[in-house]
């Protein structure tokens, strides 16, 4: 093919071929002699591929003659057969018609399929609806079924608070270990020898499906019904649905210390109630028996027991304990 493009080309640039260096025109044939050349149409590809090196060199005076000679060259390697035709591009931008190419004829349409075996009577017809219906209503029992359980597993939960008093007295252990335990609910065994080791600082995740008894599980264990949970330790239930309000995540922790949250109430009580004892008492009133034979020593005598209370409890230390129980749930 090589061959051919080259004599195809001194056939053309005649004698100017021949003045020109021969590295420069064994790289035009070997341009012209490739197989995915692109000679667009009447020579254009040849013309922007070689064009200026073709003016350059002095193988053409100018483009006008540039773009003859190009021309002549496609004609004359089409005449050879080494001109292939490139398959037309089509712009993206260029609208589509969506029935080029088909018959104007409607197309038949498609005969519904026969299926084979038997038609349904109608007395058999009846009967799967009956059957639907039974199991639909099976459904809608065992639903309701599940929602009672779960009412009284709700019940059945402990008051959702802080106990300051458990345990007191006894070794602080952290760990839980309940070995070879059976949970069963109306009669229903759903758990039988269970061994559970849960240490502390440890995230744990319960998984199962419905009605295999975690919230059960989880019940017993809140009331203590399991040998191995310690007595110091308290384990606190939230709901699954809540109504969203203002209250932060923080303070729904704090308000499990129902203890602290009510010593804190009756101490700001008591003590806007001694600040109003000593305006009386500067204004010259009787302050010796108010609201009710309330006085001065008994309001303060109360205030010591709740401040003794709240030291005793660590009240003022629940917002950081409370704040690190969040960031452990994280």
């Amino acid at each position: 093919m090589v061959e051919v493009a080259s004599s195809v080309v001194y056939d053309v640039l005649g004698q100017r071929a021949q003045d020109v260096d021969k590295p420069i025109i064994d790289y035009i044939i070997n341009v012209l002699a490739d197989e995915d050349f692109d000679w667009g149409a009447e020579g254009e590809g040849a013309f922007e591929a070689l064009g200026e090196l073709l003016i350059d060199s002095g193988c053409v005076t100018d483009y006008s003659e540039c773009r003859s000679v190009c021309r002549r060259l496609s004609e004359k390697f089409g005449n050879h057969g080494l001109v292939k035709q490139k398959q037309a591009v089509r712009s993206l931008a260029t609208p589509l018609r969506m029935f080029d190419g088909m018959d104007e004829e409607e197309a038949p349409k498609k005969k519904p399929q026969e299926l084979d075996g038997p038609v349904l009577s109608e007395r058999d017809r009846l009967k799967l609806e009956r059957r639907k219906r039974k199991e639909e209503r099976q459904r809608e029992a065992q639903y309701q079924m599940h929602l009672a359980e779960m009412e009284a597993v709700k019940a059945g939960m402990p008051v959702v608070c802080v106990n300051h008093d458990s345990g007191a007295g006894g070794p602080a252990v952290k760990d839980i270990h309940m070995e070879n335990f059976n949970v069963s609910v109306g009669g229903r065994d759903l758990i039988i020898d269970g061994s559970v080791t849960l240490s502390f600082g440890r995230h744990y995740g319960l998984v199962g499906r419905n009605g295999t008894g975690k919230t059960t599980f989880l019940r017993h264990m809140a009331l203590h019904a399991i040998d191995g949970i310690p007595k110091n330790c308290q384990i606190l239930h939230v709901e699954q649905e809540v109504v969203g309000d203002d209250t932060s995540a923080l303070q729904c922790v704090l308000n499990s210390d129902v203890e602290r949250t009510q010593l804190l109430e009756e101490e700001a009580r008591l003590l806007a109630l001694q600040r109003e004892m000593e305006f009386e008492g500067a204004t010259g009133k009787s302050n010796k028996n108010i609201n009710g034979g309330t006085n001065k020593d008994n309001v303060s005598q109360r205030l010591e027991e709740i401040y003794k209370r709240l030291e005793f409890i660590d009240a003022y230390s629940a917002e950081s304990r409370a704040a690190s129980i969040l960031a452990l749930t994280l």
